[in-house]
């Protein structure tokens, strides 16, 4: 029990002296890092809520929605599906914002990543990430 008491006090005696400590998350390449710069000097961009969720099942033409974090400007932000570049409607809020579209009509009967790419507020700061659905005829 005192073994675990010294154990919980040095570890946050250093949490509270070096806050970076253990509070960086990094993704391995290909799996939602981005490119870009990447760690040092690079704020984290993030989206969240994504709509449909991953892997449902949509029909071709299908509406979409994502939030986004992380980004300066609407035109900070690029959304693909199978590599297809998306016409999308960008609405700020507060400290982010709510990217709207339509999957591209050609799309039926396969896969699709609907994929965000968004450049950070820091120069040469680019990340992406993105999820999967499956679209119907």
């Amino acid at each position: 029990m005192l073994k675990k008491l010294m154990n919980t006090v040095v570890l946050t005696s250093l949490l509270l002296l070096n806050p970076e400590i253990g509070l960086t998350v990094e993704h391995p390449p290909g799996h939602g890092s981005g490119g870009g710069a990447g760690g040092q000097g690079c704020q984290k961009v993030g989206i969240r809520n994504m709509k449909p969720v991953a892997l449902t099942e949509v029909p071709a033409g299908s509406e979409f929605s994502v939030i986004v974090f992380g980004a300066n400007f609407p035109d900070d932000i690029e959304v693909t599906a199978k590599k297809i570049l998306v016409a999308t409607t960008i609405t700020p809020k507060d400290d982010f914002f709510v990217v709207s579209g339509k999957l591209p009509a050609e799309l039926h009967a396969t896969a699709a990543r609907i994929n965000v790419k968004v450049k950070g507020k820091s120069a040469g700061c680019t990340q992406e990430n993105g999820w999967l659905v499956k679209i119907t005829e």
